[in-house]
């Protein structure tokens, strides 16, 4: 008997907790959290040591492992993330490497291990064997400054260079090789294997053929420090660089498969002032002046890209230039993208000789048309997540010192513009000669703690290093002729890499509730706040909005520049939501569990026998419950005398909902959440 009296007192209580619903929404700001961009000194040694390489075994992975110093080395990146270097210089002085080494080096950045896979000697002449054929034997000689490739299969294939033919004499090389990757093996694939004599200026000899015609014949003779790229249909092409009879400005391209070179622009003859056209105007007819030792990108168009270097500027003058070129291999179009078309009377070796403009740096990590890289030779670059162009470094010579960089800038294709994003602005006498006058221009390196990053921590001006970008868009240098912790200037083994961030922002809002009556509307200011030079167009939308209701945003696009910008929001509710809640809360009054009540007492006294007495008080215990609930119901309330009134609506409840509020820009999103109430 207690047992079915309790049962109808449970069910009729959870009944009266589903018919009482609470809720309560709050709003924050969704942000990405995550350190600044900063450099970590990942390996090799921070002061100058000639022997400070560990070779280890070849072929085996190790942590203890690393290169020996060197600068003018030869790299590439593998289609799984590995980088690659072959070869370089270990200058004792200014000028060319005296000493040259033919070895080949993997590095993981995955693990931090390098890998030794080939070769080993210093000065070491080629072993070329049989063309076109692939020995273990075989190997470049030793050498700097020469251009690489990697092919569809994931080879890597090298150009020239200055180092050593097979007869051991030193000179400007034009041999081509092919290293592969799987089998750990060179092959030589044209050009020659030895030079023509035995002094300072050897060369081999360019043979130009017809512009546009490709031939077996045709090669573009010995060269070094040119500009390189891989096209997206996998052939290799060559820019400039310093040849036979001074430097150039002619375009390259060989095809893998065919074996061919074509000359595809540029002048046959050295020391060309080019045709710089309109900046930003592509033309067929434009072409960059001669120059070497440039910077040099491929975007995620397709399109290559050079920078600088020691060059002859329109005006037919030498020195170290700082115009930015893109080139579309679909068109065969040139584009003077930015910097200037001369080399300026400014920072030079003597006067009107070797001068450089100077940077305009603006303020750090923020894009704007007015900023530039100075003029400048041996920078390193690659391009980031985002596919901005990253520059590093460099060298000039102002009044008969050496400058050295060490700052970092990023280029925006979509806004050709320039950023300072890390590093100095300012040169700081390294060095001094005995009459006190500077030697050395630049920053020593500040390297902390091996694989700890620190807002301090940044590498030593530098030139002639190796430079690419992982698969997560950090940016990686090594080596090359650089300042160590010390103030000494030479080569050395020291690896970094730039943890970036990708340009991004937030979105935050300055109350997260809003309450507005029907009818009415209310408003709500937005800010976006760019992150890691983020500075692109940013719309909005809202979703979740309750019937009746509309938002709209002014402005309905902002673009950041450089710092925060607000967006009001608004949102509007119509009269007709108002009519409408009071109707649906007025149709409410109504008794439906009225016929309940009947159908229980049909089945109460068509039920007999025994069981009828315990059902009498469950029977009593249920028409009380559902009068009671009933009453409720309808929101009447008891009288002790008078008419009954009519059935009057109850208050109208009002509308709560959560608002939810995105900014986008591109792939970017941002979301932030608000409560919004509607009072009717």
């Amino acid at each position: 008997m207690r047992q079915s009296l309790l049962n109808p007192l449970r069910v009729c209580g959870r009944l009266c907790c589903a018919l009482v619903v609470c809720a309560v929404f709050a709003g924050a700001a969704m942000q990405v959290s995550a350190q600044a961009n900063q450099w970590v000194w990942m390996g090799g040694g921070s002061t100058y040591n000639p022997v400070q390489g560990e070779f280890g075994t070849q072929g085996v992975p190790s942590a203890a492992h690393v290169p020996d110093i060197r600068a003018g080395a030869i790299s590439w990146t593998d289609r799984s993330g590995s980088f690659w270097l072959f070869g370089g210089g270990n200058y004792s002085t200014l000028g060319l490497a005296n000493t040259h080494n033919n070895d080949l080096w993997k590095y993981d950045p995955a693990t931090n291990q390098w890998t030794w896979m080939s070769g080993s000697n210093t000065n070491a002449p080629g072993v070329y064997g049989v063309q076109g054929v692939a020995a273990a034997d075989n190997a470049p000689g030793s050498r700097e400054s020469g251009a690489a490739w990697t092919d569809v299969d994931g080879n890597l294939w090298l150009y020239g260079g200055r180092g050593f033919d097979a007869q051991g004499f030193i000179g400007t090389l034009d041999d081509l090789w092919k290293f592969d990757v799987a089998r750990g093996v060179w092959t030589w694939m044209g050009g020659d294997s030895h030079l023509a004599d035995n002094s300072k200026r050897a060369c081999s000899q360019p043979s130009y053929g017809t512009l546009g015609v490709p031939s077996t014949a045709n090669t573009p003779g010995g060269r070094m420090r040119g500009g390189a790229w891989t096209g997206a249909d996998g052939t290799f092409w060559l820019f400039g660089g310093g040849g036979c009879d001074g430097i150039l400005n002619d375009l390259w391209k060989y095809e893998p498969t065919s074996g061919m070179w074509t000359w595809m622009g540029g002048s046959a003859t050295a020391n060309d002032t080019g045709r710089y056209g309109t900046l930003g105007a592509a033309s067929s007819s434009n072409v960059p002046a001669a120059r070497l030792n440039v910077a040099s990108w491929t975007d995620k168009q397709g399109r290559f890209w050079l920078f600088g270097g020691d060059g002859v500027g329109a005006d037919g003058l030498r020195g170290y230039l700082n115009d930015l070129w893109a080139y579309d291999p679909g068109k065969h179009e040139w584009t003077w993208m930015s910097g200037s078309s001369s080399v300026g009377t400014e920072n030079c070796y003597h006067p009107g000789l070797m001068c450089a403009r100077s940077g305009v740096y603006g303020k750090l990590g923020q894009f704007a048309a007015g900023n530039v890289p100075g003029g400048r030779e041996g920078s390193m670059g690659a391009v980031d997540a985002s596919g901005d162009l990253l520059l590093f470094g460099g060298r000039n010579n102002p009044s008969e010192a050496i400058n050295k960089m060490n700052d970092l800038w990023a280029f925006n294709i979509g806004t050709r513009q320039w950023a300072w994003i890390s590093g100095s602005n300012v040169f700081e006498c390294v060095t001094k000669d005995a009459g006190g006058a500077c030697q050395l221009g630049g920053q020593r390196g500040v390297y902390g703690t091996l694989g700890a990053g620190a807002a301090i921590t940044m590498p030593g001006s530098r030139d002639s290093g190796l430079s690419w970008s992982d698969k997560d868009g950090n940016f990686w240098i090594f080596g090359g002729e650089a300042v160590d912790k010390s103030g000494v200037n030479a080569p050395l083994n020291d690896l970094w890499v730039y943890q970036q961030l990708a340009p991004t922002f937030t979105l935050a809002s300055d109350s997260n509730a809003l309450t507005i009556s029907a009818g009415g509307h209310g408003t709500v200011a937005l800010t976006i706040t760019p992150k890691n030079g983020f500075a692109a167009a940013v719309t909005f939308s809202c979703a979740g909005l309750p019937a009746g209701t509309t938002c709209s945003f002014a402005p309905s696009s902002v673009t950041p520049a450089g710092s925060a910008v607000k967006t009001q929001l608004t949102i509007t509710s119509s009269a007709s939501a108002a009519a409408s809640a009071q109707a649906a809360n007025h149709g409410h009054v109504v008794r439906p569990l009225l016929p309940l009540v009947a159908l229980g007492l049909v089945g109460f006294f068509w039920l007999g026998g025994r069981r009828r007495g315990r059902l009498w008080l469950q029977a009593v215990l249920l028409l009380g419950l559902l009068a009671s609930v009933t009453a409720c119901g309808s929101g009447a309330t008891a009288k002790s005398s008078g008419p009954t009134p009519p059935p009057q609506p109850p208050p109208t409840q009002p509308t709560v909902a959560t608002v939810t509020i995105t900014a986008a820009s591109g792939s970017l999103n941002q979301a932030t959440t608000l409560t919004l109430t509607v009072t009717h």
